[in-house]
């Protein structure tokens, strides 16, 4: 009798392959993808450096996103001392408060800034901070802070009233000077009077130049009862103050009748004479810069 011999081959054949199939091969572990980071970095300006007591000034923040992730739900936190009076805070996207800002989502080498406007009634050095943040993993955290200063000064001035002879007579003269500048000579403001035996000038403070001791007013005539000190000319007046009256040399008050009333500041140098106050007192303050 005669076999199928190979319908027994295909069997076999057929039972291995089922077995090896069954057969779970180990796989070699793939690596994990790499966090993707973001690179958030602040730096910071102020603007004017230094000014006046009550006057307004900016700081101003600049956000970069360095990448490559997008920064999300990315915030700046703002630190302000007390002694600045926040005026407005605004960024060039998204919200912000008085002490931090909301700048959504910042996209590769995307940009925001912030702008602090504010000003101080005191005098010193006021810093404001500000730091950066997003729940997006950062690379680098040492960019993430920065800072801005801004110098306040007091003002420069002189103030008071007196009595004083004439260059060449015995007959006293009346002054009466209120000037006010910057720590540099910046926005002169302020008023003088002198009132002569036979005559009186008035007119408002242009220029002033202070250093120690010393200054120097310039300003012009607005009203004259006097034709050689025509309305529109310029008048110099310069002081020493030599602390309480009497004491040493408490006002130089040169008339220069200038024809150019805008030649300030004036340098205390060309000024050398110097003539006491018979009674009155000026006082000369100087604000460092």
């Amino acid at each position: 009798m005669l076999r199928n011999r190979g319908s027994a081959a295909g069997k076999l054949t057929s039972v291995v392959a089922v077995a090896l199939a069954a057969l779970t091969l180990p796989t070699a572990a793939q690596p994990a993808s790499p966090e993707r980071t973001a690179d958030l970095r602040v730096t910071a300006t102020a603007a004017p450096a230094s000014v006046r007591v009550g006057i307004a000034f900016n700081y101003t923040f600049t956000i970069r996103n360095l990448g490559p992730a997008p920064a999300r739900a990315t915030a700046l936190a703002l630190n302000v001392p007390a002694g600045v009076l926040v005026e407005s805070v605004v960024a060039s996207a998204g919200t912000c408060s008085a002490r931090s800002c909301s700048l959504g989502t910042m996209r590769l080498r995307a940009v925001r800034t912030v702008r602090i406007t504010g000003k101080s009634a005191a005098v010193g050095l006021f810093s404001v901070s500000a730091r950066v943040s997003s729940p997006t993993r950062d690379s680098r955290l040492l960019n993430n802070r920065a800072t801005a200063t801004v110098k306040v000064a007091g003002d420069d001035s002189v103030r008071g009233s007196g009595t004083r002879p004439i260059f060449n007579g015995t007959a006293p003269v009346y002054v009466e000077v209120d000037a006010i500048s910057g720590p540099n000579g910046e926005e002169p403001s302020g008023t003088f009077a002198t009132r002569y035996p036979t005559y009186e000038l008035r007119g408002r403070v242009v220029c002033l130049t202070v250093a120690g001791q010393r200054a120097s007013v310039g300003g012009i005539v607005e009203q004259s009862s006097e034709p050689s000190f025509a309305v529109g000319s310029g008048v110099l007046f310069a002081f020493t103050d030599a602390g309480e009256p009497g004491a040493g040399v408490d006002s130089q008050i040169s008339y220069l009748n200038a024809s150019d009333p805008g030649a300030c500041p004036i340098p205390l140098q060309e000024i050398s004479t110097e003539i006491r106050l018979t009674d009155g007192n000026f006082v000369v303050h100087d604000e460092q810069p």
